[in-house]
């Protein structure tokens, strides 16, 4: 078992190149987000509710199963000749892009409710916003490392056209109600992602930075650099990204919205 688990970390471990943006991977993986988007609603869009669910739970496994090798390459090492486990808090998977693998079994495990419809809206929203944001700038992700390169473009790219697929599926989901519910989950996420900021600091004394918004390593992406942001008073700065997320994520639900009443799929 040893020397399997050897080979496999020094497989995830293959160095590549850094990609870079606008050039062939990153215009091929931008390419194959839209095939998979508009495949999933040209096949899925009239699925039933069943069909839907094991979709889902489809993406989330893949999903899962890539972030489990992420952390078993970002945690091993080979010492004398035996697996060594060192945990990287800085790779803890609760990044704002990590919440699909919470949210989505919301999604197929749920009954229809509330809880279940503040689920799908916030990954038809805010989870397709920071796949969008990873895909537009992703200089931010690339490394020298072929497997996470691959890993979080199929990552990000399942939260852009899952989300889509979504939109189109439970159109009729997206509502001013359901907004509302998904942005109190995005609240109480980012409330979950302030506290593990601040008890890994307080307990190891490592400065993660989960959603960007760290008292002690304020990181900005690129998006928002120069922007004055970093000048702000922490108070101000945690309220305006929290509140400029929420409003960037609603006039990203009104767009699909106006998509979906364009085609001619139904959804239910």
């Amino acid at each position: 078992m040893t020397d399997l688990l050897v080979k496999l970390l020094n497989l995830l471990r293959t160095p590549s190149d850094v990609p870079k943006a606008w050039e062939t991977y990153h215009i091929l993986c931008i390419i194959t987000a839209i095939v998979m988007a508009v495949v999933l609603v040209k096949l899925f869009a009239n699925c039933s509710d069943a069909t839907a669910r094991v979709l889902t739970f489809a993406f989330w496994l893949i999903m899962a199963a890539l972030e489990l090798l992420k952390q078993f390459s970002s945690s091993a090492s080979v010492a004398g000749g035996e697996i060594v486990f060192s945990y990287n808090w800085q790779n803890i998977p609760f990044q704002f892009c990590s919440t699909p693998l919470y949210i989505l079994p919301l999604v197929f495990i749920l009954k229809d409710g509330k809880v279940r419809d503040a689920a799908i809206m916030f990954l038809i929203s805010f989870s397709t916003v920071a796949g969008i944001t990873v895909f537009l700038t992703p200089e931010t992700v690339y490394s020298t490392s072929a497997f996470l390169n691959v890993q979080t473009m199929v990552h990000h790219g399942i939260q852009i056209f899952f989300g889509i697929y979504l939109a189109f599926r439970y159109r009729r989901k997206m509502t001013l109600k359901n907004f509302i519910g998904c942005s109190v989950l995005f609240l109480i996420l980012s409330g979950v992602a302030l506290y593990l900021n601040v008890w890994i600091y307080e307990n190891y004394r490592t400065a993660v930075d989960l959603f960007f918004i760290s008292p002690y390593n304020r990181y900005l992406p690129p998006a928002l650099k120069g922007m004055g942001i970093e000048d702000l008073r922490y108070e101000e700065f945690l309220s305006g990204f929290l509140g400029g997320f929420i409003a960037l994520s609603g006039i990203l639900t009104l767009i699909m919205k106006g998509f979906t009443l364009i085609g001619k799929n139904e959804s239910k």
